[in-house]
């Protein structure tokens, strides 16, 4: 089955590197078909699940794949045949002004005459999408869209403990998804005001945090309650010698703090290098560990298999690197 992502234009590299890990995650076999600016084509072997498409942080919806076309003419007759017992609608979406000489309102007429069956602009049960991006037409039926207001529900200021800084939903659910979890528990630990433990939880993932501060973690706990589901423990522990036997976790993730020193931590250079040999020793073979740092004054000296990496503008002054490092299976 072909599958046709639609997603945010907000961090459009990291949303498309979520979706190929969070395939992997469930392991499926695919193939990248396309990419094109907020759209992503991926086919794979075996249908996905439902849960794996409520993991989504970074995308608006997901579609069947029906057919790509560069002119208009080319994707009606690739539709001819299609049809529909439901109530159906079409909508047709421009991405970054592509396309101008095509009318999205004329596209969705005459696509919608085409296709079989009862129109309903108000309350549809089945909705096709026409995107115009990148000189492409690209046709599909949505099979999910995603409920992105739950997220604006849990930003940072609108939880019940806040501090500046803290992790977006969007980006906490990419980060969760880039470590591949599926099935065990995922570590964060520099926990803070609980970002990534809500997400997680969310998610239905269970998780642990770490914090060395008793007040960011009474705060957490706090926000917990944002979601229904609490799979979660917190623990009063330093992230360079934590409590749990190696290779105790398949995913971690440490967003530790920013500054060039810190009350609690000490040096920053060392406290992001111990934290990163401590997490590689709690991780299992062929684990994964999400790191976020600033994109300036960061000197890690550890030797990491690092397989990707993504920038992520946050304001002018400030863009936080995210490194995703597999543990080697030669690593003791």
């Amino acid at each position: 089955m072909e599958y046709l992502f639609e997603l945010s234009g907000e961090q459009p590299k990291l949303a498309k590197a979520e979706v190929k890990a969070l395939i992997e995650a469930y392991q499926v076999e695919y193939k990248i078909r396309e990419e094109l600016t907020n759209l992503l084509i991926i086919k794979t072997n075996d249908k996905l699940e439902k849960s794996f498409f409520k993991r989504l942080g970074y995308t608006h919806s997901v579609l069947k794949h029906i057919t790509s076309a560069k002119k208009l003419n080319d994707v009606l007759k690739d539709i001819e045949n299609i049809s529909s017992n439901k109530k159906f609608c079409v909508r047709a979406k421009r991405i970054k002004n592509n396309l101008k000489k095509i009318s999205a309102k004329e596209a969705e007429e005459r696509i919608g005459a085409i296709i079989k069956g009862p129109i309903d602009l108000e309350n549809p049960k089945k909705v096709f999408k026409l995107f115009l991006t990148d000189q492409n037409l690209v046709f599909g039926e949505q099979i999910i869209k995603i409920n992105r207001k739950e997220y604006r529900k849990r930003k940072p200021h609108k939880r019940p403990f806040f501090k500046p800084g803290a992790i977006k939903p969007e980006l906490a659910r990419a980060c969760i998804n880039l470590t591949r979890v599926r099935d065990g528990a995922i570590l964060d630990v520099f926990s803070g005001t609980g970002s990534f433990l809500i997400e997680a939880n969310d998610m239905d993932i269970s998780s642990v945090g770490v914090d060395a501060s008793l007040k960011m973690l009474k705060g957490s706990k706090k926000n917990q309650k944002l979601t229904k589901n609490k799979k979660n423990s917190l623990i009063l522990a330093d992230s360079r010698k934590t409590p749990f036997k190696p290779h105790s976790f398949e995913a971690i993730i440490a967003d530790p703090p920013y500054g060039r020193s810190s009350t609690v931590y000490g040096d920053i250079s060392d406290l992001y290098n111990q934290t990163i040999r401590e997490a590689l020793r709690n991780l299992k073979k062929g684990g994964y560990l999400c790191f976020i740092s600033p994109k300036e004054g960061v000197d890690l000296k550890v030797d990491t298999n690092e397989i990707e990496r993504y920038k992520v503008r946050v304001h002018r002054s400030l863009t936080r690197i995210i490194r995703v490092i597999r543990r080697r299976s030669s690593e003791l």
